[in-house]
């Protein structure tokens, strides 16, 4: 009896989990570096981000691996930061120097994506595919 009530309770905190492929990873170093935006204005904002993820980058190809988050609208954006300083290396013009992608697999077309663009709503999606660029 005590074993079905904590599994029970066990069920009911469990985070769900949103299932994220990368795809193009071309060095095993690094990390995978999420974040996850829940509104246009703090897209792509780096001090606001409603939720973060880090996953250690351990195979080259592609990885998966699960993220809990909140049910609720999110972009999602991702860089390989293969030199492992936590921050997205650029060019002096602002041009990524490290692999990157989004949610959608969208890019905009002078700049980065809207929300809107990248938007996916969680947990009518439970799984995406990111593609580095």
């Amino acid at each position: 009896m005590i074993l079905n009530a904590f599994l029970l309770f066990v069920s009911l905190v469990s985070p769900n989990t949103l299932q994220i492929t990368v795809e193009g990873i071309e060095k095993e170093q690094g990390f995978i570096r999420v974040a996850f935006y829940n509104s246009e204005e703090i897209h792509l904002d780096e001090k606001t981000v409603s939720y973060y993820h880090e996953e250690p980058v351990n195979s080259v190809g592609s990885m998966s691996f699960d993220v809990p988050i909140p049910e609720g609208d999110y972009s999602v954006a991702i860089y390989h930061d293969v030199n492992s300083d936590k921050e997205l290396n650029k060019s002096m013009i602002g041009i990524p120097k490290e692999p990157y992608g989004f949610s959608n697999n969208v890019m905009g077309m002078f700049g980065p994506p809207s929300f809107d663009e990248a938007k996916i709503s969680f947990p009518e999606v439970k799984k995406i595919t990111i593609s580095l660029r």
